[in-house]
């Protein structure tokens, strides 16, 4: 194209001879850093523009974080968002200081005020929220839940100069707020950035660690840094100061186009603002959902392709960053909504010297794209099972009435976390449960089925190994009105949590559709394509009726007739948990080599002993199986939803299988609660060498169904690939790894 690219935003730059009397005056004065006269100009006139009593200026804002940090004295974990830029953890690191990554708002986009005070413990010491896309956050709930907790509260403000709520700037908020004047943002020095201050005591501790923590020529108060503007940013801030107002005017008239535009185009959903706030107008961002007819990517790389280059802001999430996805709080399971926002979000340009023209050029490429037909290709994952919940108007009815008709009786089936949720979102008049010796709960009675009146409302939140046996037994019993949790929070349009299985399949699914039509084609046998295809129409479009076709059958779950074992088999028992695993292969194989049982919990280690006490030449490893020598730690209370976490109760130690065994093995089975990936790693010498069979737990994480096969049949493409799933919910998924010269391999071939 002949004209220039337009890029997401582009410096606000006042006319050039504007500048120069400034630089003259640098000249002059020959004072060039050290707070000289324009910086202290320019602090006293950004106070009174922004409504702020102190204000510190850096030479740029992640300096500014880092110093806030020390000045309030940061230490042990800090909560923060995952949905950001990457140098609000940074800050974090660089203060030796753990980030704790909570969820999202799915509307704000900022921290979540009920996840935040979740993850508090007592390591924690502040919260580090952030505006993003200065959209404020919800700063009287974090007030409340620091004041409760004695913690400091501080706000990455990065992209909120100017904003303002009823109360005034919101920079007001928490005890430190800081501002980043990068050349990016809507108001800057070049490079910059700020720290707003309450009182005059902490501007002071704050300007001694911006200088070297120099109180006065001979005296050092704090290990400080150089942090310092010079006079040449300071002078550009002055004069910038005089053509902002313009420059956000700008701003707001192509804010207000893009709204006009896109506000009725399929599948693109424009980021809301409240109405009481002054906005900055900083960015546009809008959300590619699965109706539009490319995804995210595919919009941003066609845009590229016609010269408008967007930005995924934020895309990959700081959590998925190396030094930050160890985290236990990294993990995707716990960051659902980040995890969305992330895969759906698009900047689009936005910048006071855009063309008008240029503004129409892009949004008549947006809108041309949005009446093109959806691809359809002969067979994919993504065409037989579709990727966006099932469009059930029964559904939609019992929601509406089901939270809107107070003379209605609800109950809920089941007592697990999602009928809690439930229950603190609704009041019901109880719960159904037959396993169970609990009269009350969550201050509600819990009733018998056969105790319930049929004519009443009932949410089956069974979703783990039962969920097609209990809406059976619901039908069966006579109620009138039945729904399943999964399909009323589709119903609710995101006000009730997903299934977080569900939840994170669609996410993974919209990012990486490509990688389940390639493991697909990796598999074997028809049944394990069916068993794929079931599993996706269930977690991408809450079919439950899929789910009809398999069972719970724990005593087959890791011995299927391909991968029988045999006479000498050598097996490794990763997560031997109860023994339970052990004891079916040995009665399977009473003639086996040797049994190596991995479990690094006593307590479980304890009971698989009782448990194993009969057999010989089993010998009992008291650590868990991983990629390194490490000590991890481990929440393992939740049954099918135990997980490898840092804030978990239970510390274990763990360790690469190539180190803790040099002798071959035959038959390796691994159910680590989400550590499978790490240990296939820790093994892949014992892969190459010995070509074992392998039963691997593929259903932690939605992408364990196609990163797991990557890795393994890196290694060894010869592997024959099977899937199969043994619960009618979530759980239970196994993937198997069978040599074609296996002799159980070739007796279910034949």
């Amino acid at each position: 194209m002949s004209r220039r690219p337009v890029t997401v935003t582009q410096p606000l730059l006042p006319p050039l001879e504007e500048f120069i009397p400034y630089l003259e005056q640098i000249w002059e004065n020959r004072w060039l850093t050290n707070s000289g006269p324009f910086h202290a100009q320019l602090e006293s006139a950004l106070a009174d523009y922004l409504g702020v009593k102190h204000i510190c200026l850096f030479a740029n804002g992640t300096l500014a974080l880092v110093a806030a940090l020390q000045a309030l004295r940061i230490t042990g974990e800090v909560i923060t968002t995952p949905f950001s830029f990457v140098a609000t953890a940074h800050s974090l690191l660089w203060n030796g200081v753990r980030p704790v990554f909570v969820d999202i708002d799915p509307v704000t986009f900022n921290l979540d005020p009920v996840k935040v005070e979740a993850a508090i413990t007592p390591q924690t010491t502040a919260i580090l929220g952030v505006h993003i896309y200065g959209q404020p956050c919800d700063t009287t709930a974090l007030q409340r839940i620091a004041d409760t907790y004695g913690l400091k509260l501080i706000y990455d403000a990065a992209h909120a100069f100017g904003v303002q709520d009823g109360g005034g700037s919101i920079l007001r908020h928490g005890d430190l707020s800081i501002l980043s004047f990068h050349a990016t943002k809507v108001y800057n020095t070049f490079e910059g950035g700020a720290v707003i201050c309450p009182d005059a005591k902490i501007k002071q501790r704050i300007d001694y660690l911006k200088n070297f923590g120099f109180a006065d020529e001979i005296t050092v108060v704090a290990p400080g840094i150089n942090g310092k503007m010079n006079e040449v940013q300071a002078a550009f801030g002055l004069l910038q100061l005089k053509h902002i107002d313009r420059a956000l005017a700008r701003r707001q008239e192509i804010d207000t186009s893009y709204r006009q535009a896109l506000g009725t185009v399929r599948g693109i959903r424009c980021v809301t603002f409240p109405p009481d706030i002054r906005r900055n107008y900083a960015y546009f961002p809008v959300l590619v959902e699965p109706d539009f007819p490319l995804s995210r990517d595919g919009l941003y790389q066609t845009l590229a392709e016609h010269d408008f280059h967007t930005r995924r802001y934020f895309y990959p999430l700081i959590s998925d960053f190396p030094m930050y996805r160890g985290l236990s709080s990294a993990q995707p399971g716990n960051l659902p909504r980040a995890n969305e926002a992330a895969s759906k979000v698009l900047c689009l340009p936005i910048y006071p010297s855009l063309e008008d023209s240029d503004v129409h050029q892009l949004l008549s490429i947006i809108m041309h794209l949005a009446d093109q037909a959806l691809p359809s290709p002969e067979h994919s994952i993504s065409t037989s099972t579709a990727t966006t919940p099932a469009n059930r108007p029964d559904a939609q009815i019992f929601h509406d009435r089901f939270f809107s008709d107070s003379g209605i009786r609800r109950y809920l089936y089941g007592i697990n976390e999602y009928s809690e949720h439930l229950a603190r979102f609704i009041d019901v008049d109880g719960f159904i449960d037959d396993f169970t010796e609990r009269k009350t709960w969550l201050g509600k009675p819990v009733f018998r089925l056969s105790e319930i009146d049929p004519d009443c409302h009932v949410v089956s939140c069974i979703t783990a190994n039962f969920t097609h046996s209990a809406l059976d037994k619901l039908r069966q019993a006579g109620i009138h009105h039945i729904i399943d949790y999964i399909a009323l929070a589709d119903a609710s349009g995101g006000a009730l949590p997903q299934i977080r299985a569900i939840a994170q399949t669609r996410i993974d699914h919209r990012e990486h559709c490509a990688d389940y039509e390639w493991v697909r084609r990796q598999l074997f046998d028809a049944r394990s394509r069916d068993t794929l295809d079931r599993l996706m129409a269930f977690r991408l479009r809450g079919d439950i009726e899929a789910m009809e076709a398999f069972a719970y059958a724990p005593q087959k779950q890791y011995f299927e007739p391909f991968a029988w074992p045999q006479e000498g088999e050598v097996f490794v028992d990763g997560g031997g948990f109860d023994g339970s695993t052990s004891l079916e292969f040995a009665a399977r194989c009473p003639h086996f080599g040797a049994i190596h049982f991995f479990e690094p919990s006593p307590v479980a280690l304890d009971l698989a002993q009782a448990r194993l006490h009969a057999l010989d030449r089993i010998t009992y490893h008291p650590v868990g199986l991983y990629n390194r020598a490490t000590t991890l730690r481990f929440a393992g209370n939740a049954g099918s939803a135990s997980h490898i976490s840092e804030s978990g109760s239970e510390e274990i130690r763990v360790e690469p299988l190539d180190e803790r065994l040099s002798t071959p093995v035959s038959f390796i089975k691994l159910d680590l609660e989400g550590a499978e990936q790490a240990a296939l790693q820790g093994m892949a010498r014992h892969i190459l060498t010995d070509h074992p069979k392998l039963a691997v737990a593929v259903y932690h994480h939605p992408s364990d169904l196609w990163r797991i096969p990557r890795y393994i049949l890196g290694l060894r493409p010869d592997y024959r690939v099977y899937l199969r799933h043994y619960t009618e919910g979530w759980a239970e998924t196994v993937m198997f790894f069978v040599p074609p010269t296996d002799q159980g391999a070739r007796h279910a071939a034949d």
